[in-house]
């Protein structure tokens, strides 16, 4: 049994409670919070304006609203389908990467931090959204998250990645 902290409830996965979890459901929490994070960190400006717009304050509490209305999956994908610039490909990538992450079922996201990274990744290349650049690294064997910070008011992912010994 896995006893997972409380945290922020925009963050945390939609099932999450006091009581304790088996492993597998554990990191399919986990994923939630990975993959709501990267939302966070990659459309931040986009959903900030979005709230602004609709009037209901922050960033966060607008994904959190889509969260407890199982909307957020959806969201995710207009916003990705409105900015992000750099093809389709990337795109289909992206929406592959929330659907494994975001799903409102944990039984739909996957727990394989190798296969959300080969979402993510291109070879040799660098994808930009929103004119962020971000590079693929095709060394990277594995990741995992090992602690989230909510402490702060900006949320810190500290992960693991496992990398191949011979490059």
């Amino acid at each position: 049994m896995v006893y997972l902290p409380q945290t922020s409830e925009w963050v945390m996965a939609p099932e999450w409670h006091h009581r304790g979890f088996s492993i597998d459901l554990a990191k399919r929490l986990d994923v939630f919070s990975f993959g709501i994070l990267s939302a966070w960190v990659l459309f931040r400006d986009e959903f900030s304006h979005r709230a602004e717009k609709l009037v209901i304050g922050t960033t966060e509490e607008l994904l959190l609203k889509l969260k407890k209305e199982e909307r957020l999956l959806e969201a995710l994908v207009e916003v990705i389908r409105t900015t992000v610039t750099d093809g389709d490909d990337l795109k289909d990538r992206l929406e592959q990467f929330f659907s494994a992450t975001v799903a409102h079922d944990p039984i739909k996201r996957e727990c394989n931090f190798k296969t959300l990274i080969a979402l993510l990744s291109r070879q040799e290349q660098i994808i930009q959204i929103n004119n962020v650049a971000f590079s693929a690294h095709e060394f990277i064997e594995d990741m995992s998250i090992k602690h989230v910070d909510r402490t702060t008011s900006s949320p810190h992912i500290h992960v693991t990645l496992n990398v191949r010994k011979s490059l």
